[in-house]
């Protein structure tokens, strides 16, 4: 803005150049601005993808341990069972 104001008063023909130069600056700022919000959009896509394939890891290994706990329970609830047989035999 200051560039606008001092090319304006500086001559009776430069407001094309003060208006091509603000134009410009106003320009090279949304270029910056623009790459700043694509690295943070950029990051976040990458911290979901890394979300993503550590759930997809994650289901098989958890149904393994459903698996495991309702194998090891049914062991425990024929122990328990063996147990009382024992204690009611003759």
């Amino acid at each position: 803005m200051v560039t606008f104001c001092i090319f304006v008063y500086s001559g009776p023909h430069t407001i094309k150049d003060a208006l091509n130069t603000t134009g410009s600056y106003f320009g090279a700022a949304a270029t910056l601005g623009a790459s700043f919000i694509a690295a943070y959009l950029l990051n976040d896509w990458r911290e979901e993808v890394d979300f993503q394939l550590a759930k997809d890891f994650a289901f098989p290994i958890l149904e393994l341990l459903v698996s495991i706990r309702f194998e090891l329970r049914w062991l425990l609830e024929i122990l328990i069972n063996l147990r009382h047989v024992e204690n009611f035999a003759f």
